[in-house]
C-alpha cells in the first residue's frame, strides 16, 4: 500500500475523532490539508506506528494554527 493511501486512512481517523471530540467546531479547507500533510509527514519520517498514534492523540485543532 502507497504511503499516500495509509495518510488518508489516517486521516479519514483523525477528522472522525476531531468531529466526534468538537462538535461545534468546523475546518476550513486549509485547516484540512494541514492536518493531512501533518499526518503524511510523520508517517514519512517516523513510521506508520507513529503516525497512528498521533492521529489517536494529537491536537487537531491547534496543530492547524499558526
Amino acid at each position: 500500500m502507497l504511503k499516500r493511501d495509509i495518510a488518508d486512512q489516517l486521516y479519514s481517523k483523525a477528522i472522525k475523532r476531531f468531529r466526534e471530540e468538537n462538535p461545534e467546531k468546523e475546518l476550513t479547507h486549509q485547516q484540512l490539508d494541514a492536518i493531512w500533510y501533518s499526518i503524511y509527514w510523520v508517517l514519512r519520517h517516523e513510521g506508520e506506528e507513529a503516525a497512528r498514534k498521533y492521529v489517536e492523540t494529537a491536537d487537531l485543532y491547534h496543530c492547524t494554527e499558526k
